[in-house]
């Protein structure tokens, strides 16, 4: 009788145990989906920047010289979720653009 409550009693413990592992790997799963879902997000966000500047030279001749001005072109800025890096070096030469998630 004591030995079948030891079973018991393990079985329930081990079973605890493999739910609890279980729960942890899949929270930890999530948690990577997340990352990487908001890191493909500020890709795709450059990618459509990248858009706007090109479409921008073709019609103007010119690069803007604030990457707010490519609002004209429909981009919308979500500043409380990203922070966006804009250097113009030449009129003429593809700027450079950075789409950097607040976290």
């Amino acid at each position: 009788m004591i030995r079948d409550f030891d079973l018991r009693a393990a079985a329930q413990i081990f079973f605890t145990l493999v739910i609890a592992v279980v729960i942890g790997w899949a929270f930890f799963g999530m948690v990577m989906i997340a990352e990487r879902d908001h890191e493909s997000q500020s890709e795709k966000i450059k990618e459509i920047i990248d858009r706007a500047l090109i479409q921008c030279y073709a019609l103007e001749g010119a690069y803007p010289n604030d990457i707010r001005y490519l609002s004209k072109y429909g981009v919308l800025f979500n500043n409380e979720e990203y922070e966006y890096y804009y250097e113009l070096t030449w009129a003429t030469y593809m700027p450079v653009v950075a789409v950097i998630p607040l976290d």
